[in-house]
């Protein structure tokens, strides 16, 4: 392109403003690259499903008033009061749920006495939780009535039969999932046939990495001075109406009271409150750093057409359109802008590299460093237009008077 030396030689004689705007556009490249990627991976997390029908699912905590010896039979009476409710689907109870922040975990082993061959969350319910939690067995079978054990103890030192996701099937026997099943895990002292895989249920800590590895014990549990989640899955539509129904049921009874009560949607919402907040903060980064790169360049695109006035005059003299001046000066923008992506590309993969040791995320793939090539390219092209449309206005005539 004939503008190409020209344009470096322009460069070279100004130095200083062409290197600071390479540095921004370098910066922001940098930057923008690795907040986006880092938005996007959040992004990512927030939208796990949990494996629940979250749409149509509420928990309930509520209280005893019968003595610790007799807190299973109440329970259970709750429940049938619960599913005796118009637009219940079904109703289970729960030493927690997904995403609660609160719950239990344990190692498993395959052998009494050897080592951990894994580690995930622990729930424990009855054969209502298939129907009620909307789980998808994809190996196995699920409970049967004789299947489940009742305590007022903690349920993880029985022996019992349990269902595990798949997550946790592929830590275990990674070459085949499927071999877990009929085999016997260890946990907490005890053995545990898997009777089954469900496609997925995430336990109760969204910021683990073990979140998706969870085993389902066939134990109905109540202890007196820690009461179960009971979770309600409702008809589609019905939620706050069976909401209000079942707050009302409960409450007949002397003494009951509701002690916590919350949709799926509010506890994933609650769950990854910092998550979304952290994203609209990166957001607003890479936002501001994008616009102040814009009107660096506008403005350095606007300082050199007001010192260049009778340069832009004498070209449009000997011949010059429009075209030519708007080109010259969107090149020139261009390799100021090719020169900070290089730079960029550089310091993103470098400050990337430290964000994977230090935060245990993936590198950056190739494709957001593509696309923030073109971001900054666009980005620069568009910031230059207005200056370089008006530097191609300026008159031969006045511009070429005696400066």
């Amino acid at each position: 392109m004939k503008d190409f030396f020209p344009i470096l030689k322009s460069l070279k004689k100004q130095k200083i403003a062409p290197i600071l705007l390479a540095l921004q556009v370098a910066i922001t490249f940098m930057v923008l690259v690795n907040t986006a990627y880092m938005i996007g991976e959040r992004s990512k997390k927030m939208q796990r499903p949990t494996g629940l029908d979250e749409a149509n699912t509420f928990y309930i905590v509520t209280n005893f008033l019968s003595e610790p010896h007799q807190v299973i039979a109440e329970q259970n009476d709750i429940l049938r009061q619960i599913r005796g409710v118009e637009g219940v689907v079904g109703a289970t109870a729960l030493p927690s749920l997904s995403l609660v922040g609160w719950g239990r975990y344990t190692d498993f082993y395959l052998e009494p006495e050897g080592n951990s061959v894994g580690y995930g969350g622990y729930l424990s319910s009855d054969e209502h939780a298939l129907k009620t939690l909307d789980l998808e067995m994809i190996a196995g079978e699920w409970f049967v009535p004789s299947d489940i054990l009742e305590t007022d103890k903690e349920g993880t030192f029985l022996p019992s039969q349990v269902v595990v996701t798949q997550a946790l099937a592929q830590k275990i026997y990674p070459n085949n999932w499927r071999d877990i099943v009929g085999t016997t895990l260890y946990f907490n002292g005890a053995p545990h046939r898997v009777k089954g895989v469900i496609k997925t249920l995430q336990n109760a800590w969204q910021f683990w990495s073990a979140v998706d590895a969870t085993v389902l014990a066939g134990v109905n549990e109540a202890q007196h001075t820690s009461p179960s989640h009971i979770a309600i899955r409702t008809q589609p539509g019905r939620l706050e109406e069976v909401m209000n129904n079942t707050v009302d049921t409960l409450l007949k009874t002397p003494g009951r009271k509701i002690e916590k009560m919350s949709t799926m949607r509010e506890v994933r919402q609650k769950a990854y409150k910092e998550d979304l907040a952290t994203s609209k903060i990166l957001t607003a980064i890479g936002l501001g750093l994008a616009i102040i790169t814009a009107l660096g360049i506008f403005g350095q695109a606007r300082y050199n057409v007001s010192r260049r006035t009778q340069q832009i005059g004498t070209r449009r003299a000997l011949g010059a359109n429009k075209w030519d001046i708007v080109r010259f000066f969107m090149v020139e923008n261009a390799v100021v802008s090719s020169i900070g992506v290089v730079i960029g590309l550089l310091g993103a993969i470098i400050l990337n590299n430290q964000f994977v040791e230090l935060l245990s995320i993936n590198p950056v793939p190739l494709s957001y460093l593509l696309a923030g090539t073109v971001v900054i390219f666009i980005l620069g092209q568009l910031a230059v237009i207005y200056p370089a449309t008006r530097a191609s206005r300026v008159s031969p005539a006045i511009a070429t008077r005696g400066a």
